[in-house]
């Protein structure tokens, strides 16, 4: 095969990352994720999946549960706490992924940290180098960063 689950891994949990900024990540949360997706993608590489073609379906999922991890954790610091968060949350990042996983990535089985997914629409074209994030990425991100920009607005 011409890839590998730990350099799979290594891109899904960049991409993780990436949608939850301005949020970090804390290496401990990373590698939980990368732990709870493990099993999946270890079942998939076996079975002969082909990451190079399914990476354009799995990274936009990824970036989305970044997103949806730094939505959940501002919004639960809103409710709870008057200091504007600067990381994710543990159970929120776990709670993104598996929201995500029974979401847009539709399965059999629970999986509670996420899920190899291949079923998510997909257009077609190259492969890219780097993410793009779409329209619907995008709006989860703009709703976690206007969350905490009025998070931030009315500590001040």
């Amino acid at each position: 095969m011409s890839w590998s689950v730990d350099e799979a891994l290594k891109e899904v949990v960049a991409e993780i990352v990436k949608g939850a900024g301005p949020l970090a990540v804390s290496k401990s949360i990373q590698a939980d994720l990368a732990a709870g997706y493990r099993p999946d993608f270890e079942r998939e590489y076996e079975a002969g999946a082909d990451w190079r073609a399914d990476r354009p379906k799995i990274l936009p999922l990824a970036y989305l549960v970044g997103s949806l991890a730094a939505m959940l954790t501002v919004a639960g610091h809103a409710r709870r706490e008057s200091k504007v968060p600067t990381r994710v949350d543990r159970q929120q990042a776990l709670a993104a992924a598996y929201i995500v996983s029974r979401g847009p990535c539709p399965t059999s089985e629970i999986v509670v940290q996420g899920k190899y997914c291949r079923d998510f629409p997909f257009t077609g074209g190259p492969v890219p180098l780097t993410h793009d994030p779409g329209p619907v990425e995008r709006s989860a991100k703009s709703l976690a960063l206007g969350l905490v920009k009025y998070l931030r607005a009315e500590r001040e």
